[in-house]
């Protein structure tokens, strides 16, 4: 009997763990809203220097905005780079359109 009863409680437990939502959301601290000036100068700084060859295109998308012409664009670069844990993205699009993205690393103790 208390086999069974230990069985079924199991069963019930994996059940129960399987069938609750554990979501975990990002953190997201990065509103361009609240930027200093400085961290934006800074963050200009490290895609200049991990993304030599694109700068050109974050100076573009400052100076002249989006190309509305184009009705449907295309990616023309899509990467990423790594810098002392935390990964730098950098999508750019024939509408001189950029898309950038930082994702830090956190521990949670």
């Amino acid at each position: 009997m208390k086999t069974k009863l230990k069985a079924c409680c199991s069963i019930i437990l994996a059940l129960v763990i399987f069938l609750i939502p554990m979501n975990c959301n990002a953190a997201n601290n990065y509103n361009t809203n609240e930027w200093t000036e400085m961290e934006k100068i800074e963050l200009k700084e490290k895609y200049k220097q991990l993304f030599p060859e694109h700068y050109i295109d974050i100076i573009l998308f400052e100076q002249e905005g989006i190309d509305t012409s184009i009705t449907e664009p295309v990616v023309i670069y899509d990467g990423e780079k790594e810098c002392n844990g935390t990964t730098y993205s950098l999508t750019v699009y024939d509408n001189r359109q950029i898309l950038i993205c930082i994702e830090e690393s956190v521990i949670v103790i």
